[in-house]
């Protein structure tokens, strides 16, 4: 969730892990940017991969995408789901009323074209006449309402949304979304596969139609999903795929001989591997690995309404203390870069990440009293790698003079305690679904 306006975002790194927590409370906080690094290995033949770079590859039409996974979620509708798993294998079944392209950029969906009303206070959204629901029924701007309705009534819609003042369909394609003030993010937001648009007959009970390229259908069994071609779809040359199988297998070696042997074509792979098992992976003929990323920060937190966080200068000094490339190289090594407020690469990042100063922290301690040093405490999750990145902070602040100790305690417990500002000083992921600076900071 989003960093409060109250808070000061002090020192971001780029680092490959996946978290999420609550709103946080009064408090300055240092963040450490994340990008996740979801990692993917796809199986095709066993040849080794040759020397020389193969050809731009020709897309064909035909065949089922075998998926492997840890396990299914529940297919509830996306807008629905806090399961990140469960988002992602649906989005196929959805659609939005606009996509990111994977280039990045905002491009049609359902919404084949729109304008920015005056003021930049309104957003009005163009629908495909001919886009229908699996159903077969057509895709109208009333469904778009009665889907924006829904998802703005969940905690994720209450705050990305909370800038939209009304939605209202002008008439049968035509969505006007007004806002309360300008917001350039807003396309970003509905965008996201958890924005999505679905009958507004759906009884609320039970997954509903979608619009997207793949049908989703029962299979009588809770470790498999079965998606198929949606021969309506709005663009008459995809998908390409006749269809995907999910499978749950929850034992990753037996995935991994799965996918070597044939029987599938990607698994997920266990977050966390070592440069030696990432190493090992990469010399296994016929394996490849591939990577994605999302934003995630670790933001170290310290309540300055007590000692010593409360002066300025000693929240300043453990900025400085803190070496952005060393986290970056330890918890991405992947090719995790250091940043800024928001993630390099993301549409409002802006400059590089601090250069460690440890003279200037010491000299900053000095000026407010502790030439000596000082000692805090500093709530922790117990996930192993929030665990892990408390204890490179414990030691780069010790360096400087801050004597750090960790106390851990379960998530939830752990966010219910920064919820009501009772701690002194916290280590905790916070998680952002688009690089927005409004959202993070508003």
């Amino acid at each position: 969730c989003k960093i409060p306006s109250h808070a000061r975002s002090l020192s971001r790194l780029s680092s490959p892990v996946e978290v999420r927590v609550s709103h946080i409370g009064a408090c300055r906080s240092i963040c450490l940017l994340a990008t996740l690094w979801w990692l993917l290995i796809a199986g095709c033949s066993r040849q080794p991969t040759p020397a020389s770079p193969p050809p731009k590859p020709v897309a064909r039409f035909g065949g089922q995408l075998v998926v492997l996974t840890h396990h299914l979620p529940d297919p509830s509708p996306p807008f629905y789901t806090q399961d990140p798993l469960a988002v992602a294998f649906l989005a196929p079944v959805y659609s939005q009323l606009v996509r990111m392209s994977p280039e990045g950029e905002i491009a049609p969906d359902l919404a084949w074209r729109w304008e920015i009303g005056p003021g930049g206070v309104s957003y009005i959204l163009r629908l495909r006449p001919e886009a229908r629901f699996h159903d077969g029924t057509p895709v109208t701007a009333l469904d778009a309402q009665a889907s924006l309705d829904v998802f703005r009534r969940t905690d994720l819609g209450r705050a990305l949304l909370s800038n939209v003042a009304d939605v209202r369909a002008a008439d049968q394609s035509t969505l006007i979304v007004s806002l309360e003030q300008p917001q350039a993010s807003l396309l970003s937001y509905l965008a996201l596969e958890a924005v999505a648009i679905v009958p507004a007959s759906w009884p609320g009970a039970g997954p509903p139609p979608g619009s997207g390229p793949f049908r989703l259908e029962a299979t009588g069994s809770a470790d498999r999903w079965e998606l198929f071609k949606n021969a309506d779809y709005y663009l008459p040359t995809r998908p390409y795929l006749e269809g995907v199988t999910f499978q749950a297998m929850p034992d990753s070696h037996a995935r991994l001989a799965a996918l070597s042997s044939g029987q599938a074509h990607l698994a997920g792979l266990p977050q966390g591997l070592s440069p030696e098992e990432w190493a090992a992976l990469e010399g296994i003929p016929g394996i490849t690995l591939e990577k994605s990323s999302s934003l995630t920060q670790y933001a170290f937190i310290m309540n300055s309404r007590f000692p010593p966080w409360d002066d300025l200068r000693v929240r300043r000094a453990a900025s400085a203390a803190i070496d952005r490339r060393a986290f970056a190289k330890r918890v991405a090594p992947w090719g995790g870069r250091p940043g800024n407020l928001l993630a390099p690469g993301t549409a409002w990042a802006s400059g590089g990440a601090r250069p460690r100063g440890l003279a200037r922290a010491r000299h900053l301690l000095a000026a407010a009293g502790y030439a000596q040093g000082l000692k805090v405490r500093m709530t922790v999750s117990s996930g192993t790698m929030s665990q892990e990145t408390a204890f490179l902070l414990k030691g780069q602040l010790a360096e400087a003079g801050i004597e750090v100790e960790p106390l851990f305690y379960g998530e939830a417990q752990a966010q219910d305690m920064v919820q009501r500002i009772a701690f002194q000083s916290a280590m905790l992921p916070v998680g952002a679904p688009v690089a927005d600076p409004d959202y993070l900071l508003g």
